[in-house]
Parts: C-alpha cells; sequence; structure tokens
C-alpha cells in the first residue's frame, strides 16, 4: 500500500514539474490593453481568456509550444513560447491594407452596412456584400467598370431603346433608377431617368476598390439603390504616392477605341488628396440595329462610339473632406422609343450627352468629453 502511495506521489510530482505557466499582457497598436482575447495552447485543450487590463495567465503542460491568441476583428496570431513571459500586439483587420493577407475566418469578421443601418458581420448582413479590390481588377485584366462588374454574379449588361448600355441584375432589368452608382459615395446616375451608361466608363486604372450590395439599399441611399447599389472608389493618396498615366488602345471589326488617365496623389500627416482627369472613345459595334418595328439603321465609325471624359477628385486635409465628380459621355441614339431618329446631318443618330457634376464637402471634428 505504501509502495503505491510513494507512486502516485512521484507521478503527480512529475507531471506537476512538466508544465509551466505562461503569463503576459496583450495590447492593440495603441498600447491600450485587450480584454478577452483567447489565449490557447495550440493542438490542445487548455484555454483562457485577457481580463479588462490584458493580463492572463494559462498551464502549458510538456511537449508544448505554441500560443494562440485569438479575438473578433483581430488577426489571428501565433507565438512560439520561448519564455514563460510573452506579451503581444495585436493587428485590427481593419489595419490590413491588402485583404488577400486575410483568411476567410477573418474576411467573414469584416463589418459592413447595409439597409438595415446597423453595423453586422458579413455572414449576418441580409444582403450579399461584394468587394472588388485594385488586385483582382489588374489580375483579370478589366479595362473600364463594365469589365469589373462582369466579375459579380447575377450582373450582366443590356442596352435599351436610346441606346444606354446599363445593367441586369438577377434578370431584372436595372436602368430607369432601380441600381445606384457612386464615386467615392457621390452619386453619378443622371436625374432625368436615374440612369447611367456604364460602357466605356470609369477607367479599371484609377479604381481602388468597387462595394457592392446586392439587394435593397433604399432607406439607406436613396430611391436609386432600389435592387443594387454599387460605389467606386478611387486611389488614394497613399496608393498613388505622385504621378500616374495610364494609356489603352482598343481595336474592334476596323473600329478603334483609345482612352487615357492622369492621376495624382500625395499623402503626408496632415494631407491625403487624389486627382483623376482622363478621356476615352470606345466603339460598340458594325452590327446592323433594327427596332421592333422593322427600322433598320448601320452603326459603325463614328455612330457607335462612347466618348467620355472625367474630373474626379477627393482630399483630405486635418478634419476637413472635399470630393468633387465632372463626368461626361457623349454617344449617338439609334432609337427613340418606337422608331430610328431621321437623318441628322447625314447620320441616322442623334447625339445625346450624359452629364452630371457632384460635389461635397464635410468637417469632422471629434469634440471633448462634456
Amino acid at each position: 500500500m505504501k509502495s503505491i502511495l510513494l507512486f502516485l506521489l512521484i507521478f503527480a510530482a512529475n507531471f506537476v514539474f512538466a508544465q509551466r505557466t505562461v503569463t503576459g499582457i496583450i495590447t492593440d497598436k495603441s498600447g491600450q490593453p485587450v480584454s478577452d482575447v483567447r489565449v490557447a495552447v495550440k493542438n490542445s485543450n487548455n484555454q483562457t481568456f485577457t481580463n479588462v487590463d490584458g493580463k492572463y495567465s494559462i498551464e502549458v503542460p510538456e511537449g508544448y509550444r505554441t500560443l494562440e491568441f485569438s479575438k473578433r476583428e483581430f488577426r489571428v496570431q501565433e507565438v512560439e513560447i520561448v519564455d514563460n513571459v510573452v506579451n503581444i500586439t495585436l493587428t485590427s483587420i481593419y489595419d490590413v491594407k491588402d485583404i488577400f493577407e486575410l483568411s476567410l475566418e477573418e474576411l467573414m469578421q469584416v463589418e459592413v452596412i447595409v439597409a438595415s443601418k446597423v453595423s453586422q458581420k458579413q455572414e449576418e448582413a441580409p444582403s450579399i456584400v461584394s468587394v472588388i479590390t485594385s488586385r483582382e481588377i489588374e489580375m483579370y485584366g478589366a479595362r473600364d467598370i463594365s469589365d469589373v462588374l462582369r466579375m459579380i454574379p447575377g450582373f450582366e449588361f443590356g442596352m435599351d431603346v436610346n441606346s444606354l448600355f446599363g445593367l441586369f441584375f438577377r434578370g431584372a432589368w436595372g436602368f430607369e433608377g432601380k441600381i445606384l452608382i457612386m464615386i467615392n459615395g457621390l452619386c453619378v446616375n443622371e436625374l432625368a431617368y436615374g440612369n447611367y451608361n456604364f460602357f466605356g466608363t470609369i477607367p479599371a486604372s484609377m479604381i481602388s476598390k468597387v462595394e457592392i450590395i446586392r439587394g435593397p439599399g433604399s432607406s439607406i441611399y436613396g430611391g436609386f439603390a432600389e435592387v443594387a447599389t454599387i460605389n467606386v472608389i478611387t486611389k488614394g493618396g497613399e496608393e498613388l504616392n505622385g504621378g500616374q498615366i495610364n494609356s489603352h488602345l482598343t481595336t474592334f471589326h476596323k473600329n478603334f477605341g483609345f482612352g487615357g488617365n492622369i492621376s495624382y496623389g500625395l499623402k503626408t500627416e496632415k494631407v491625403n488628396i487624389s486627382a483623376n482627369v482622363g478621356y476615352s472613345q470606345t466603339p460598340l459595334s458594325n452590327r446592323d440595329y433594327v427596332d421592333f418595328a422593322g427600322n433598320s439603321f448601320t452603326m459603325g465609325n463614328e455612330s457607335s462610339k462612347r466618348r467620355w471624359w472625367h474630373v474626379i477628385t477627393k482630399a483630405k486635409i486635418n478634419d476637413f473632406s472635399f470630393g468633387y465628380n465632372r463626368n461626361s459621355l457623349n454617344f449617338y441614339a439609334q432609337d427613340w422609343f418606337g422608331n430610328v431618329v431621321p437623318q441628322i446631318n447625314g447620320n441616322g443618330t442623334a447625339l445625346l450627352n450624359n452629364f452630371t457634376e457632384t460635389a461635397s464637402f464635410s468637417y469632422q471634428k471629434k469634440m471633448g468629453e462634456i
């Protein structure tokens, strides 16, 4: 009996000495303690959580050498144990510049705001949210916004009777003010019918990312957002970091198109400014156009080209923000809701123009606690 007790005491002593206690403090990038961080011994059931001061203490069994730190809206970090004190700084998922660095689990933690006007995780949001980054755009080889939107499930393009190149969404025609299109948060739908011509506009070279909500958003974004909301965010001063010139040349059945964009960006401690100026001429088709009544018109050459020019700027200076968009699209229309347009200056078309000009000013100052 005594030998059995002695064996148990020796076994317990070896078990105790085989473990080690690791302590530490978890902070964010500003040096503030982070509470409720899950601290776990990797590949074991041992875990604990940090207190309000960011402190923790955990028992690590023999043979285990890695701690895993995780919390919602922070990147998961694994640290090899080399000492009995392990202090780390957690990185917020919102501080990561390239979303491709995030895991799928971390991506699903990014908060979005949809029509409910409540900040939610993507898996909790009632609408389908998509974000296309500049890296994806470059990999896809997109030329303009129409190429970018073809990457999104549910979107396809068509043409109305007035020769506007517009969106279908889940089989529903999205013109006449059903889809809101914004550049840096400023609406660019023309105000007569709420339309926007996507073909040959918004060059891909100046896009930082495209945010898309597939579903109703009128309660937060207004009447144009009936079935979808699209926000194009242009590159900022930190991405451009100086001047940039982009150009392209296209051919389409002996019709030539070209375009270019000049960008400039600057970011300092107090200033973040970027500006884009450009022009493009894009051929649409060289086929014969036939309307519902059987009238026809041969497109091609000058009659099918979309001519787009833009001036797009945004700036943030201290607490003051400014945005300005000026866009113009000239194109020839082949049909006026029933009949081919009579010849004008030898062409069976009418020259139309979609023009928008929007600006925003804001001043945000954080007030001291009262």
